[in-house]
């Protein structure tokens, strides 16, 4: 779904908890892309901004693409490579999940990192 809608072999984003994220400026479009997932994009251009899932509750996944300063978060994982274009290559170096689900985080020992300009989760 993500690469239909972003009109692309595949998209960055980063992941933070629900609670944590606030829009900035301005109010998103919502839209149900599937049963289970919404997406919000920009009213004026289109762009797909952040993507929720009930697979993954409690959290949001943003574009890196949209940020103003794209440059500063560093994907260290990939998701959904069981879907992956034959021509697309990732580093082998970092971890390759099948799906980005609970379930396929949770077969696979993979912990979501942190960045570390988040700071610490406030208790």
């Amino acid at each position: 779904m993500c690469r239909r809608a972003a009109g692309a072999p595949f998209v960055s984003f980063g992941v933070v908890p629900s609670d944590q994220f606030s829009w900035t400026r301005g109010k998103p479009k919502l839209y149900r892309s599937s049963a289970t997932g919404r997406r919000h994009f920009c009213g004026e251009c289109g762009a797909q901004l952040t993507v929720e899932s009930t697979d993954r509750p409690g959290s949001i996944e943003f574009t890196l693409g949209t940020l103003d300063e794209p440059d500063k978060l560093i994907p260290t994982y990939h998701v959904w490579c069981m879907s992956q274009l034959r021509w697309v290559h990732v580093s082998p170096a970092e971890p390759q999940l099948t799906a980005n689900t609970a379930q396929a985080v949770a077969d696979s020992g993979f912990v979501i990192p942190r960045h570390t300009s988040w700071g610490e989760p406030e208790q």
